[in-house]
């Protein structure tokens, strides 16, 4: 069977229909603009979802994304914020006592 379907720029497929069926002539998507013709192998390629349409027109393997360090793995505090943050910390914790002992 063939398809007819449109790509995003990175490859993506996106309208597609079956040859057989399909609601618009090949005149019709050709003038739609942007519909290419891609055979019933390519088509479970593109369905899988693991392939993009490479610039050569061909089906290609998704690219495999690294993960991403979430902020916690690569934030870095200075020694001297640290130190002052410490040091807000320890006079909080010193308010928060003598709020305690305060009584109306």
């Amino acid at each position: 069977m063939i398809y007819f379907a449109k790509f995003d720029n990175v490859g993506n497929r996106g309208e597609t229909y079956a040859a057989d069926g399909m609601p618009y002539t090949f005149e019709d998507l050709q003038a739609m603009d942007g519909f290419l013709e891609i055979n019933e192998a390519d088509f479970k390629l593109y369905c899988s979802g693991e392939y993009l349409r490479g610039t050569d027109g061909k089906p290609q393997q998704k690219p495999v994304l690294e993960p991403q360090p979430t902020e916690q793995e690569h934030s870095y505090v200075d020694p001297s914020t640290l130190t002052i943050m410490e040091a807000i910390a320890a006079q909080e914790e010193r308010l928060r006592k003598l709020e305690g002992g305060v009584t109306a």
